[in-house]
């Protein structure tokens, strides 16, 4: 089930229609709110048996180890495939999910599979950090934004799930406009409590101004993207509602405070600068602004 993303998927679909589909499409924006699900339900509406994954998870090579890349032998094996002809009236499609994890070498190799596709050939980029991937490739691919899906989408679909409404509003407010969080959370209770968990050590640190417990959470959550994400995101949550509660006299501060946050955002998921220390500039200028009115 796809959840929110009309006009991606009503776009995708006049295009299919029309006969007029791209080689190579960009799907960005932020983790787990159905970029992938897109991806897959495309491909399926084009004559495709068999459409290539390629991440951290999916392979086209033996390796058993946990990958921290794409590496370039599996873009040597796609390129492999895709030079042999597809049967009559069939597509070749691969889908590169966390496309911003391939390799220096893999996107090298990629690149050339963008640059001569051949006839009925589709590649879906999925990434949240699309500032990763070179630019070379994303000059290539034609990009499509996904954002965040509005609390009355996913609450639709909380309702059909017979969630009970005094539990509706706790899931939401964790999932922030995540439909894949907030399936994960209905589905594993104990990343539920996780999160619930990780929500409630934000508030504590920023209610009661607690800079060495900010400090652990920092260290903590530096070198695990998932959460280090969802962090920030309760801490712009928090500064940005104190921000729309103050009076005149405490918006400026605030406001500073809630761009610092978001630059510095932006700076941990396009550069090489080191998460712990990039954690702690976050929760530094989330304490200066007066957190205790949140």
């Amino acid at each position: 089930m796809i959840l929110g993303h009309e006009r991606q998927i009503e776009y995708l679909e006049k295009v299919l229609k029309n006969g007029r589909i791209s080689h190579a499409y960009l799907f960005h924006g932020p983790e787990s709110v159905g970029k992938l699900s897109v991806a897959k339900s495309i491909a399926e509406k084009l004559p495709c048996p068999y459409p290539i994954i390629l991440d951290l998870e999916n392979t086209l090579v033996s390796k058993k180890d946990k990958r921290k890349d794409i590496p370039i032998e599996d873009i040597r094996e796609l390129k492999r495939m895709f030079a042999l002809a597809a049967p009559e009236g069939e597509w070749r499609i691969a889908i590169i999910n966390e496309a911003e994890k391939l390799s220096p070498e893999a996107g090298d190799a990629f690149l050339k599979l963008l640059e001569e596709p051949g006839e009925k050939t589709l590649f879906l980029l999925v990434t949240s950090a699309p500032d990763l991937l070179g630019q070379t490739i994303l000059s290539r691919a034609q990009p499509i934004r996904f954002s965040l899906v509005p609390d009355s989408v996913l609450s639709g679909y909380l309702v059909q799930r017979g969630v009970l409404s005094e539990n509706q509003k706790e899931i939401l407010h964790l999932a922030v406009g995540r439909p894949g969080a907030m399936i994960r959370m209905l589905e594993d209770k104990t990343y539920l409590d996780a999160q619930k968990k990780l929500l409630r050590s934000v508030h504590d640190i920023l209610r009661n101004k607690d800079f060495p417990q900010a400090f652990s959470l920092a260290e903590k959550v530096a070198s695990d993207d998932e959460e280090r994400r969802k962090v920030i995101e309760y801490v712009v949550r928090m500064v940005r509602a104190g921000l729309l509660k103050a009076g005149a006299a405490g918006t400026a501060p605030r406001f500073r405070a809630l761009r610092a946050i978001i630059r510095m955002a932006e700076v941990l998921d396009t550069t090489n600068v080191n998460p712990c220390l990039a954690m702690d500039t976050i929760f530094l200028e989330a304490l200066a602004a007066d957190p205790v009115k949140l």
